[in-house]
């Protein structure tokens, strides 16, 4: 250390009192003086030299050592790096030439839009007077969807903060209760929806015993909740990482055929998402930013998202979502999710008509999801090709 520029060096020895015998140096040093390159590797060389190592860790280690030779050899690798101004009007080339023309107010809400959209899209498929039952339905935004149907709610009107929708009042509940314990009778509802409620309950495997209890047999069940999310609604946030593996293994345990598991956006809208909370907590660390803080904004809150929407048209990267949004039918046997599976080859339509108002949008990747999970239930269907062309010659 003093030969690489470090003084004075302050050292600390520990080790691991029992098998296997380990022990750790800890080095404290502040840099006295700068050292030229060939000092450097001279340094290093003497480092090396006089490092003892087992037996088995040589080849690795000889490895090691010509790494840390080239890299102190390498003035190019030593270089300081190019200054970021030289770089600026590449960088605003970029953003401008590819970026995403859709409101920044879509972009930044496109977790609760796209939730929205795809429980509309199935409130449309359950027919007119069917039992609804809304769990954990807080401000109740799907009542409009479901008023063909006999539709109630249930929450445990415990949480007093704000709520999803920016409101803190609670809609017109009809069951006020524990989501382990719902004070119905067994086999009442022909649907449940059960949007972002997961995470904030202590038992989220029982609750989901609880809506096999209640639905009838062949009913629906309309299920979202967070891959991951920053803490919301506390102290009631209990649970993150709802995979798609958690979804069939515990589905398949209370007698539910899962469907369906789309992602809510790739990779890419959820980075997004992650470089607008730069934006949106301005108010927290402005003072870190001098004179720039309307840059930061403008290139978290705009720049950077508009240009990771546009990728994600192009290109989606489905193991990196903010969630997922799971279908699920209560079976009870092979030959009913046999059944289940003849009917979705007749509701292919159902795929066809989300395909196209997906398309009118401009959400070419959903809606080219929508048509591949149709033409695996009918390959040969001319309009689905044709459309599935359509959609991968899309930018």
């Amino acid at each position: 250390m003093n030969n690489l520029g470090f003084r004075p060096v302050q050292t600390q020895s520990t080790s691991w009192p029992h098998d296997p015998f380990l022990s750790n140096v800890t080095a404290i040093a502040v840099k006295s003086h700068n050292v030229s390159l060939s000092e450097q590797v001279k340094a290093a060389d003497e480092l090396l030299w006089e490092s003892t190592v087992a037996s088995t860790e040589q080849p690795t280690y000889e490895v090691w050592k010509q790494q840390l030779r080239s890299l102190l050899s390498d003035k190019s690798e030593m270089a300081s790096q190019v200054p970021l101004g030289s770089q600026l009007e590449q960088v605003a080339h970029v953003f401008q030439q590819s970026k995403s023309e859709q409101s920044i107010q879509e972009i930044h809400d496109f977790n609760q839009r796209e939730r929205d959209r795809w429980v509309q899209l199935k409130a449309v498929t359950v027919p007119a007077g069917s039992r609804v039952l809304d769990i954990g339905a807080g401000t109740c935004p799907y009542r409009a969807l479901f008023a063909h149907g006999d539709y109630k709610t249930h929450d445990f009107k415990r949480y007093t903060g704000e709520k999803l929708g920016g409101t803190t009042e609670y809609g017109k509940i009809d069951y006020e209760s524990d989501i382990c314990a719902i004070p119905v009778p067994d086999n009442s509802f022909d649907v449940i929806v059960c949007t972002e409620v997961l995470e904030h309950t202590p038992e989220p495997i029982e609750a989901l015993r609880e809506m096999s209890r209640i639905l009838k047999e062949g009913g629906r069940l309309f299920l979202t909740a967070p891959l991951g999310s920053g803490l919301h609604q506390l102290p009631y946030h209990y649970y993150g990482g709802f995979t798609p593996e958690w979804y069939k293994h515990f589905c398949s345990k209370f007698g539910l055929y899962v469907s369906e598991i789309s992602p809510n956006g790739g990779f890419f809208k959820l980075l997004a998402q992650e470089c607008a909370r730069v934006a949106w907590t301005l108010p927290q660390h402005q003072h870190l930013h001098g004179n720039n803080v309307e840059l930061i904004k403008n290139l978290f809150g705009e720049w950077i998202p508009r240009y990771l929407f546009e990728l994600e048209k192009k290109h989606g990267i489905d193991q990196f979502t903010v969630g997922y949004h799971v279908e699920a039918v209560k079976v009870r046997d092979i030959d009913t999710v046999q059944k289940l599976i003849e009917n979705d080859l007749q509701n292919v339509n159902l795929y066809l008509e989300a395909a196209r108002s997906l398309l009118n949008q401009g959400e070419y990747l959903p809606a080219r999801r929508y048509v591949e999970d149709a033409l695996e239930l009918n390959h040969s269907n001319t309009t689905l090709i044709e459309m599935h062309q359509q959609l991968v010659n899309k930018p």
